[in-house]
C-alpha cells in the first residue's frame, strides 16, 4: 500500500509566517495549504511551478532542474517547473508513480489586479481520476475504489470516471473482498480513517496509493442524499442498491472524493450498477493471476487470453471484453445471448463489414465523458426520441420549407441529421417564436481542413491565450478586421 495522505512537510520546515514573505509567496502558501497532500502545480505564464518541499519532490521523481527562485522571509526559495506545453507528459509520469497533482491556473488578465494575478485550483488529478487522453491506455479501465467494513461485512464500489461507469457490491468477508480487488485493481482506493486493522493489512499487501477519508464521508444517510442528487432520483431503489448500506457508504465517499478533485459537475455519472459476487465464477486472486486472463506474469501480454482472442474493433469493445473475461457469468441466458450474438455477427453477411465502421468512429464513450465533464457549460439532457432522424428531417424540411435535404448535402448524414433535429426542436422550445432566420444548413466535412487534437489546437493559441493574454494570440496579432462579423 501507498499512503497517498501524504503530509507535505516542506512547509512546515520553511517560514511559516505568512506576513515574513512576498505577496505572491503568501497566495501560493495559501493555496498550498488546501491541498498539503499533494504536489501544487502553480502556473506562472508559459510554466507551472513548484516550491520548496514540492520542488524537491517533482526534481527527484521527474528528473527536472532544482532551481532557487530569489528570497522570502529572508531565505532562498526552492523551485522547479515544468512548461505548460508539455504539462501531459509530466502528469502521466507523475501519477504512475501514485501522486496527486492539484493544477493552480492564473485568472483574469496580468497588469489588471493590484498584487499577484488571483490564481485557483481548477482540478486535482489522481491516479484514480484521470481522464485525459494522453494520460489513459485505451484498452484498459483506469479506476478508482472505495472499501467500507461494518459488523464483519464490506462494501467495494468502483469507479471508471473516464467512461462514467459506476459500480458497487457488498461482500460477506474479507477473502471476498480480496478477491474483487484483485478483478478491479483499481489506481487508487479509498478507505476511512481508523478503518478495521485487517482492511488496512490486505490493503497495505497491494501496490495502489490509499487516501484515508473521514469516516462521517461513509455515513450512509448522507451517502444516499448525494447519490440521489447526482442521479436525480427520490432514492436508489431503481439502481438495486437500496438495500445495500455499507456499498451505498463507499458510493458516496467515492463521489465525495471525485467532486473535490475534479471540482466540476459530473453530468456523465447517471447511475450505478449493483453486482452480486455469485452472478459470477468465484475466483482468489491466486487463481485469477495464473490464468494471465490480461497480465502475463512472463511479461508477454500477447500470450495473455485476451492477448490471444481480442479482435475487437474499438478501445470500448476492448475493455469490455475484458470485463467479460474477468467476470465469467453463471447465467445460462444471459450467455447463451452473447453467443448468439456473436454467432451471427460471424455469420450473418450484412453484419460482417461493421468492423471497417466501428473502427473510425473513436472512443466515444470516452469522448462524450470528457466532453460533459469539462465543459463549463451547462448539460441539457433531452429525451431520445428528440434524436430520431426521421421526425429531426421532417421539422428540418418544415423550418426549411423544402421537401427534402438533399440540396443541403445532409441527406445521407442521419446522425447528424438527428442532431440537428434535436437542437432545432430545443431552440424553438426555448424562444417560443418563429425562427424565420434560420433558412438552412451547412454540412462540414472534417477531411476538409486540417485535423488538430484538443492539445494542439490549445497550444498553437488560435485565439485562446494560454497566459491569459489575448493579444498574442493568432487572432490578435492578425485580427485587423473592420467589423465584428470579419
Amino acid at each position: 500500500m501507498r499512503d497517498g495522505s501524504r503530509p507535505s512537510a516542506g512547509l512546515v520546515s520553511e517560514p511559516d509566517t505568512l506576513s515574513a514573505h512576498t505577496p505572491m509567496m503568501q497566495q501560493y502558501l495559501r493555496i498550498k495549504a488546501q491541498h498539503p497532500d499533494v504536489l501544487l502545480f502553480y502556473r506562472m505564464g508559459d510554466f507551472y511551478e513548484l516550491f520548496y518541499e514540492d520542488a524537491r519532490r517533482a526534481a527527484k521523481l521527474l528528473d527536472i532542474a532544482l532551481t532557487q527562485r530569489g528570497a522570502s522571509a529572508g531565505a532562498p526559495i526552492p523551485m522547479a517547473g515544468v512548461p505548460v506545453a508539455t504539462l501531459d507528459t509530466y502528469l502521466a509520469r507523475l501519477v504512475r508513480r501514485g501522486e496527486s497533482v492539484a493544477i493552480c491556473e492564473q485568472r483574469g488578465e496580468p497588469g489588471q489586479a493590484r498584487g499577484p494575478m488571483e490564481r485557483e485550483v481548477v482540478r486535482i488529478v489522481t491516479p484514480g481520476t484521470i481522464t485525459d487522453e494522453a494520460l489513459l491506455d485505451e484498452r484498459r479501465e483506469c479506476t478508482l475504489a472505495s472499501v467500507h467494513a461494518a459488523a464483519g461485512r464490506f462494501a467495494v464500489a468502483w469507479l471508471d470516471l473516464a467512461a462514467g461507469r459506476f459500480t458497487l457490491m457488498e461482500l460477506a468477508d474479507l477473502d471476498a473482498l480480496d478477491a474483487e480487488m484483485e478483478r478491479i485493481r483499481p489506481a487508487e482506493c479509498l478507505i476511512a480513517e481508523g478503518a478495521a486493522p485487517a482492511l488496512a493489512s490486505l490493503l497495505a499487501r497491494r501496490d495502489t496509493p490509499v487516501r484515508l477519508r473521514p469516516p462521517w464521508h461513509f455515513d450512509t444517510d448522507t451517502a444516499t442524499r448525494a447519490l440521489c442528487e447526482q442521479f436525480h432520483t427520490h432514492d436508489l431503489a431503481g439502481f438495486g442498491c437500496a438495500d445495500r448500506p455499507l456499498g451505498v457508504a463507499a458510493a458516496g465517499a467515492l463521489l465525495a472524493y471525485v467532486r473535490e478533485t475534479q471540482k466540476s459537475a459530473l453530468p456523465h455519472l447517471r447511475g450505478i450498477a449493483t453486482e452480486d459476487r455469485d452472478g459470477a465464477l468465484q475466483m482468489d486472486p491466486a487463481t485469477r493471476r495464473n490464468l494471465e486472463l490480461d497480465e502475463s506474469l512472463a511479461g508477454r501480454p500477447e500470450l495473455t487470453l485476451a492477448g490471444v482472442v481480442d479482435r475487437t474493433a474499438t478501445a470500448m469493445g476492448a475493455r469490455l471484453l475484458r470485463r467479460w473475461l474477468h467476470r465469467p457469468l453463471r447465467d445460462h441466458a444471459r450467455l447463451n445471448a452473447r453467443y448468439d450474438a456473436v454467432e451471427r455477427l460471424r455469420h450473418d453477411a450484412a453484419l460482417t463489414p461493421l468492423a471497417a465502421p466501428l473502427a473510425a468512429i473513436g472512443d466515444l464513450e470516452r469522448i462524450l465523458a470528457r466532453v460533459l465533464s469539462r465543459s463549463d457549460k451547462p448539460v441539457r439532457v433531452r429525451p431520445p426520441w428528440h434524436f430520431d432522424a426521421g421526425a429531426a428531417a421532417r421539422a428540418l424540411c418544415e423550418q426549411f420549407q423544402t421537401h427534402d435535404l438533399a440540396g443541403f448535402g445532409c441527406d445521407h448524414a442521419p446522425l447528424g441529421v438527428a442532431a440537428a433535429g434535436a437542437l432545432l426542436s430545443y431552440v424553438r422550445e426555448t424562444q417560443r417564436s418563429a425562427l424565420p432566420h434560420l433558412r438552412g444548413i451547412a454540412v462540414e466535412e472534417r477531411d476538409g481542413a486540417l485535423q488538430m487534437d484538443p492539445a494542439t489546437r490549445r497550444n498553437l493559441e488560435l485565439d485562446e491565450s494560454l497566459a491569459g493574454r489575448p493579444e498574442l494570440t493568432l487572432a490578435g496579432v492578425v485580427d485587423r478586421t473592420a467589423t465584428a462579423m470579419g
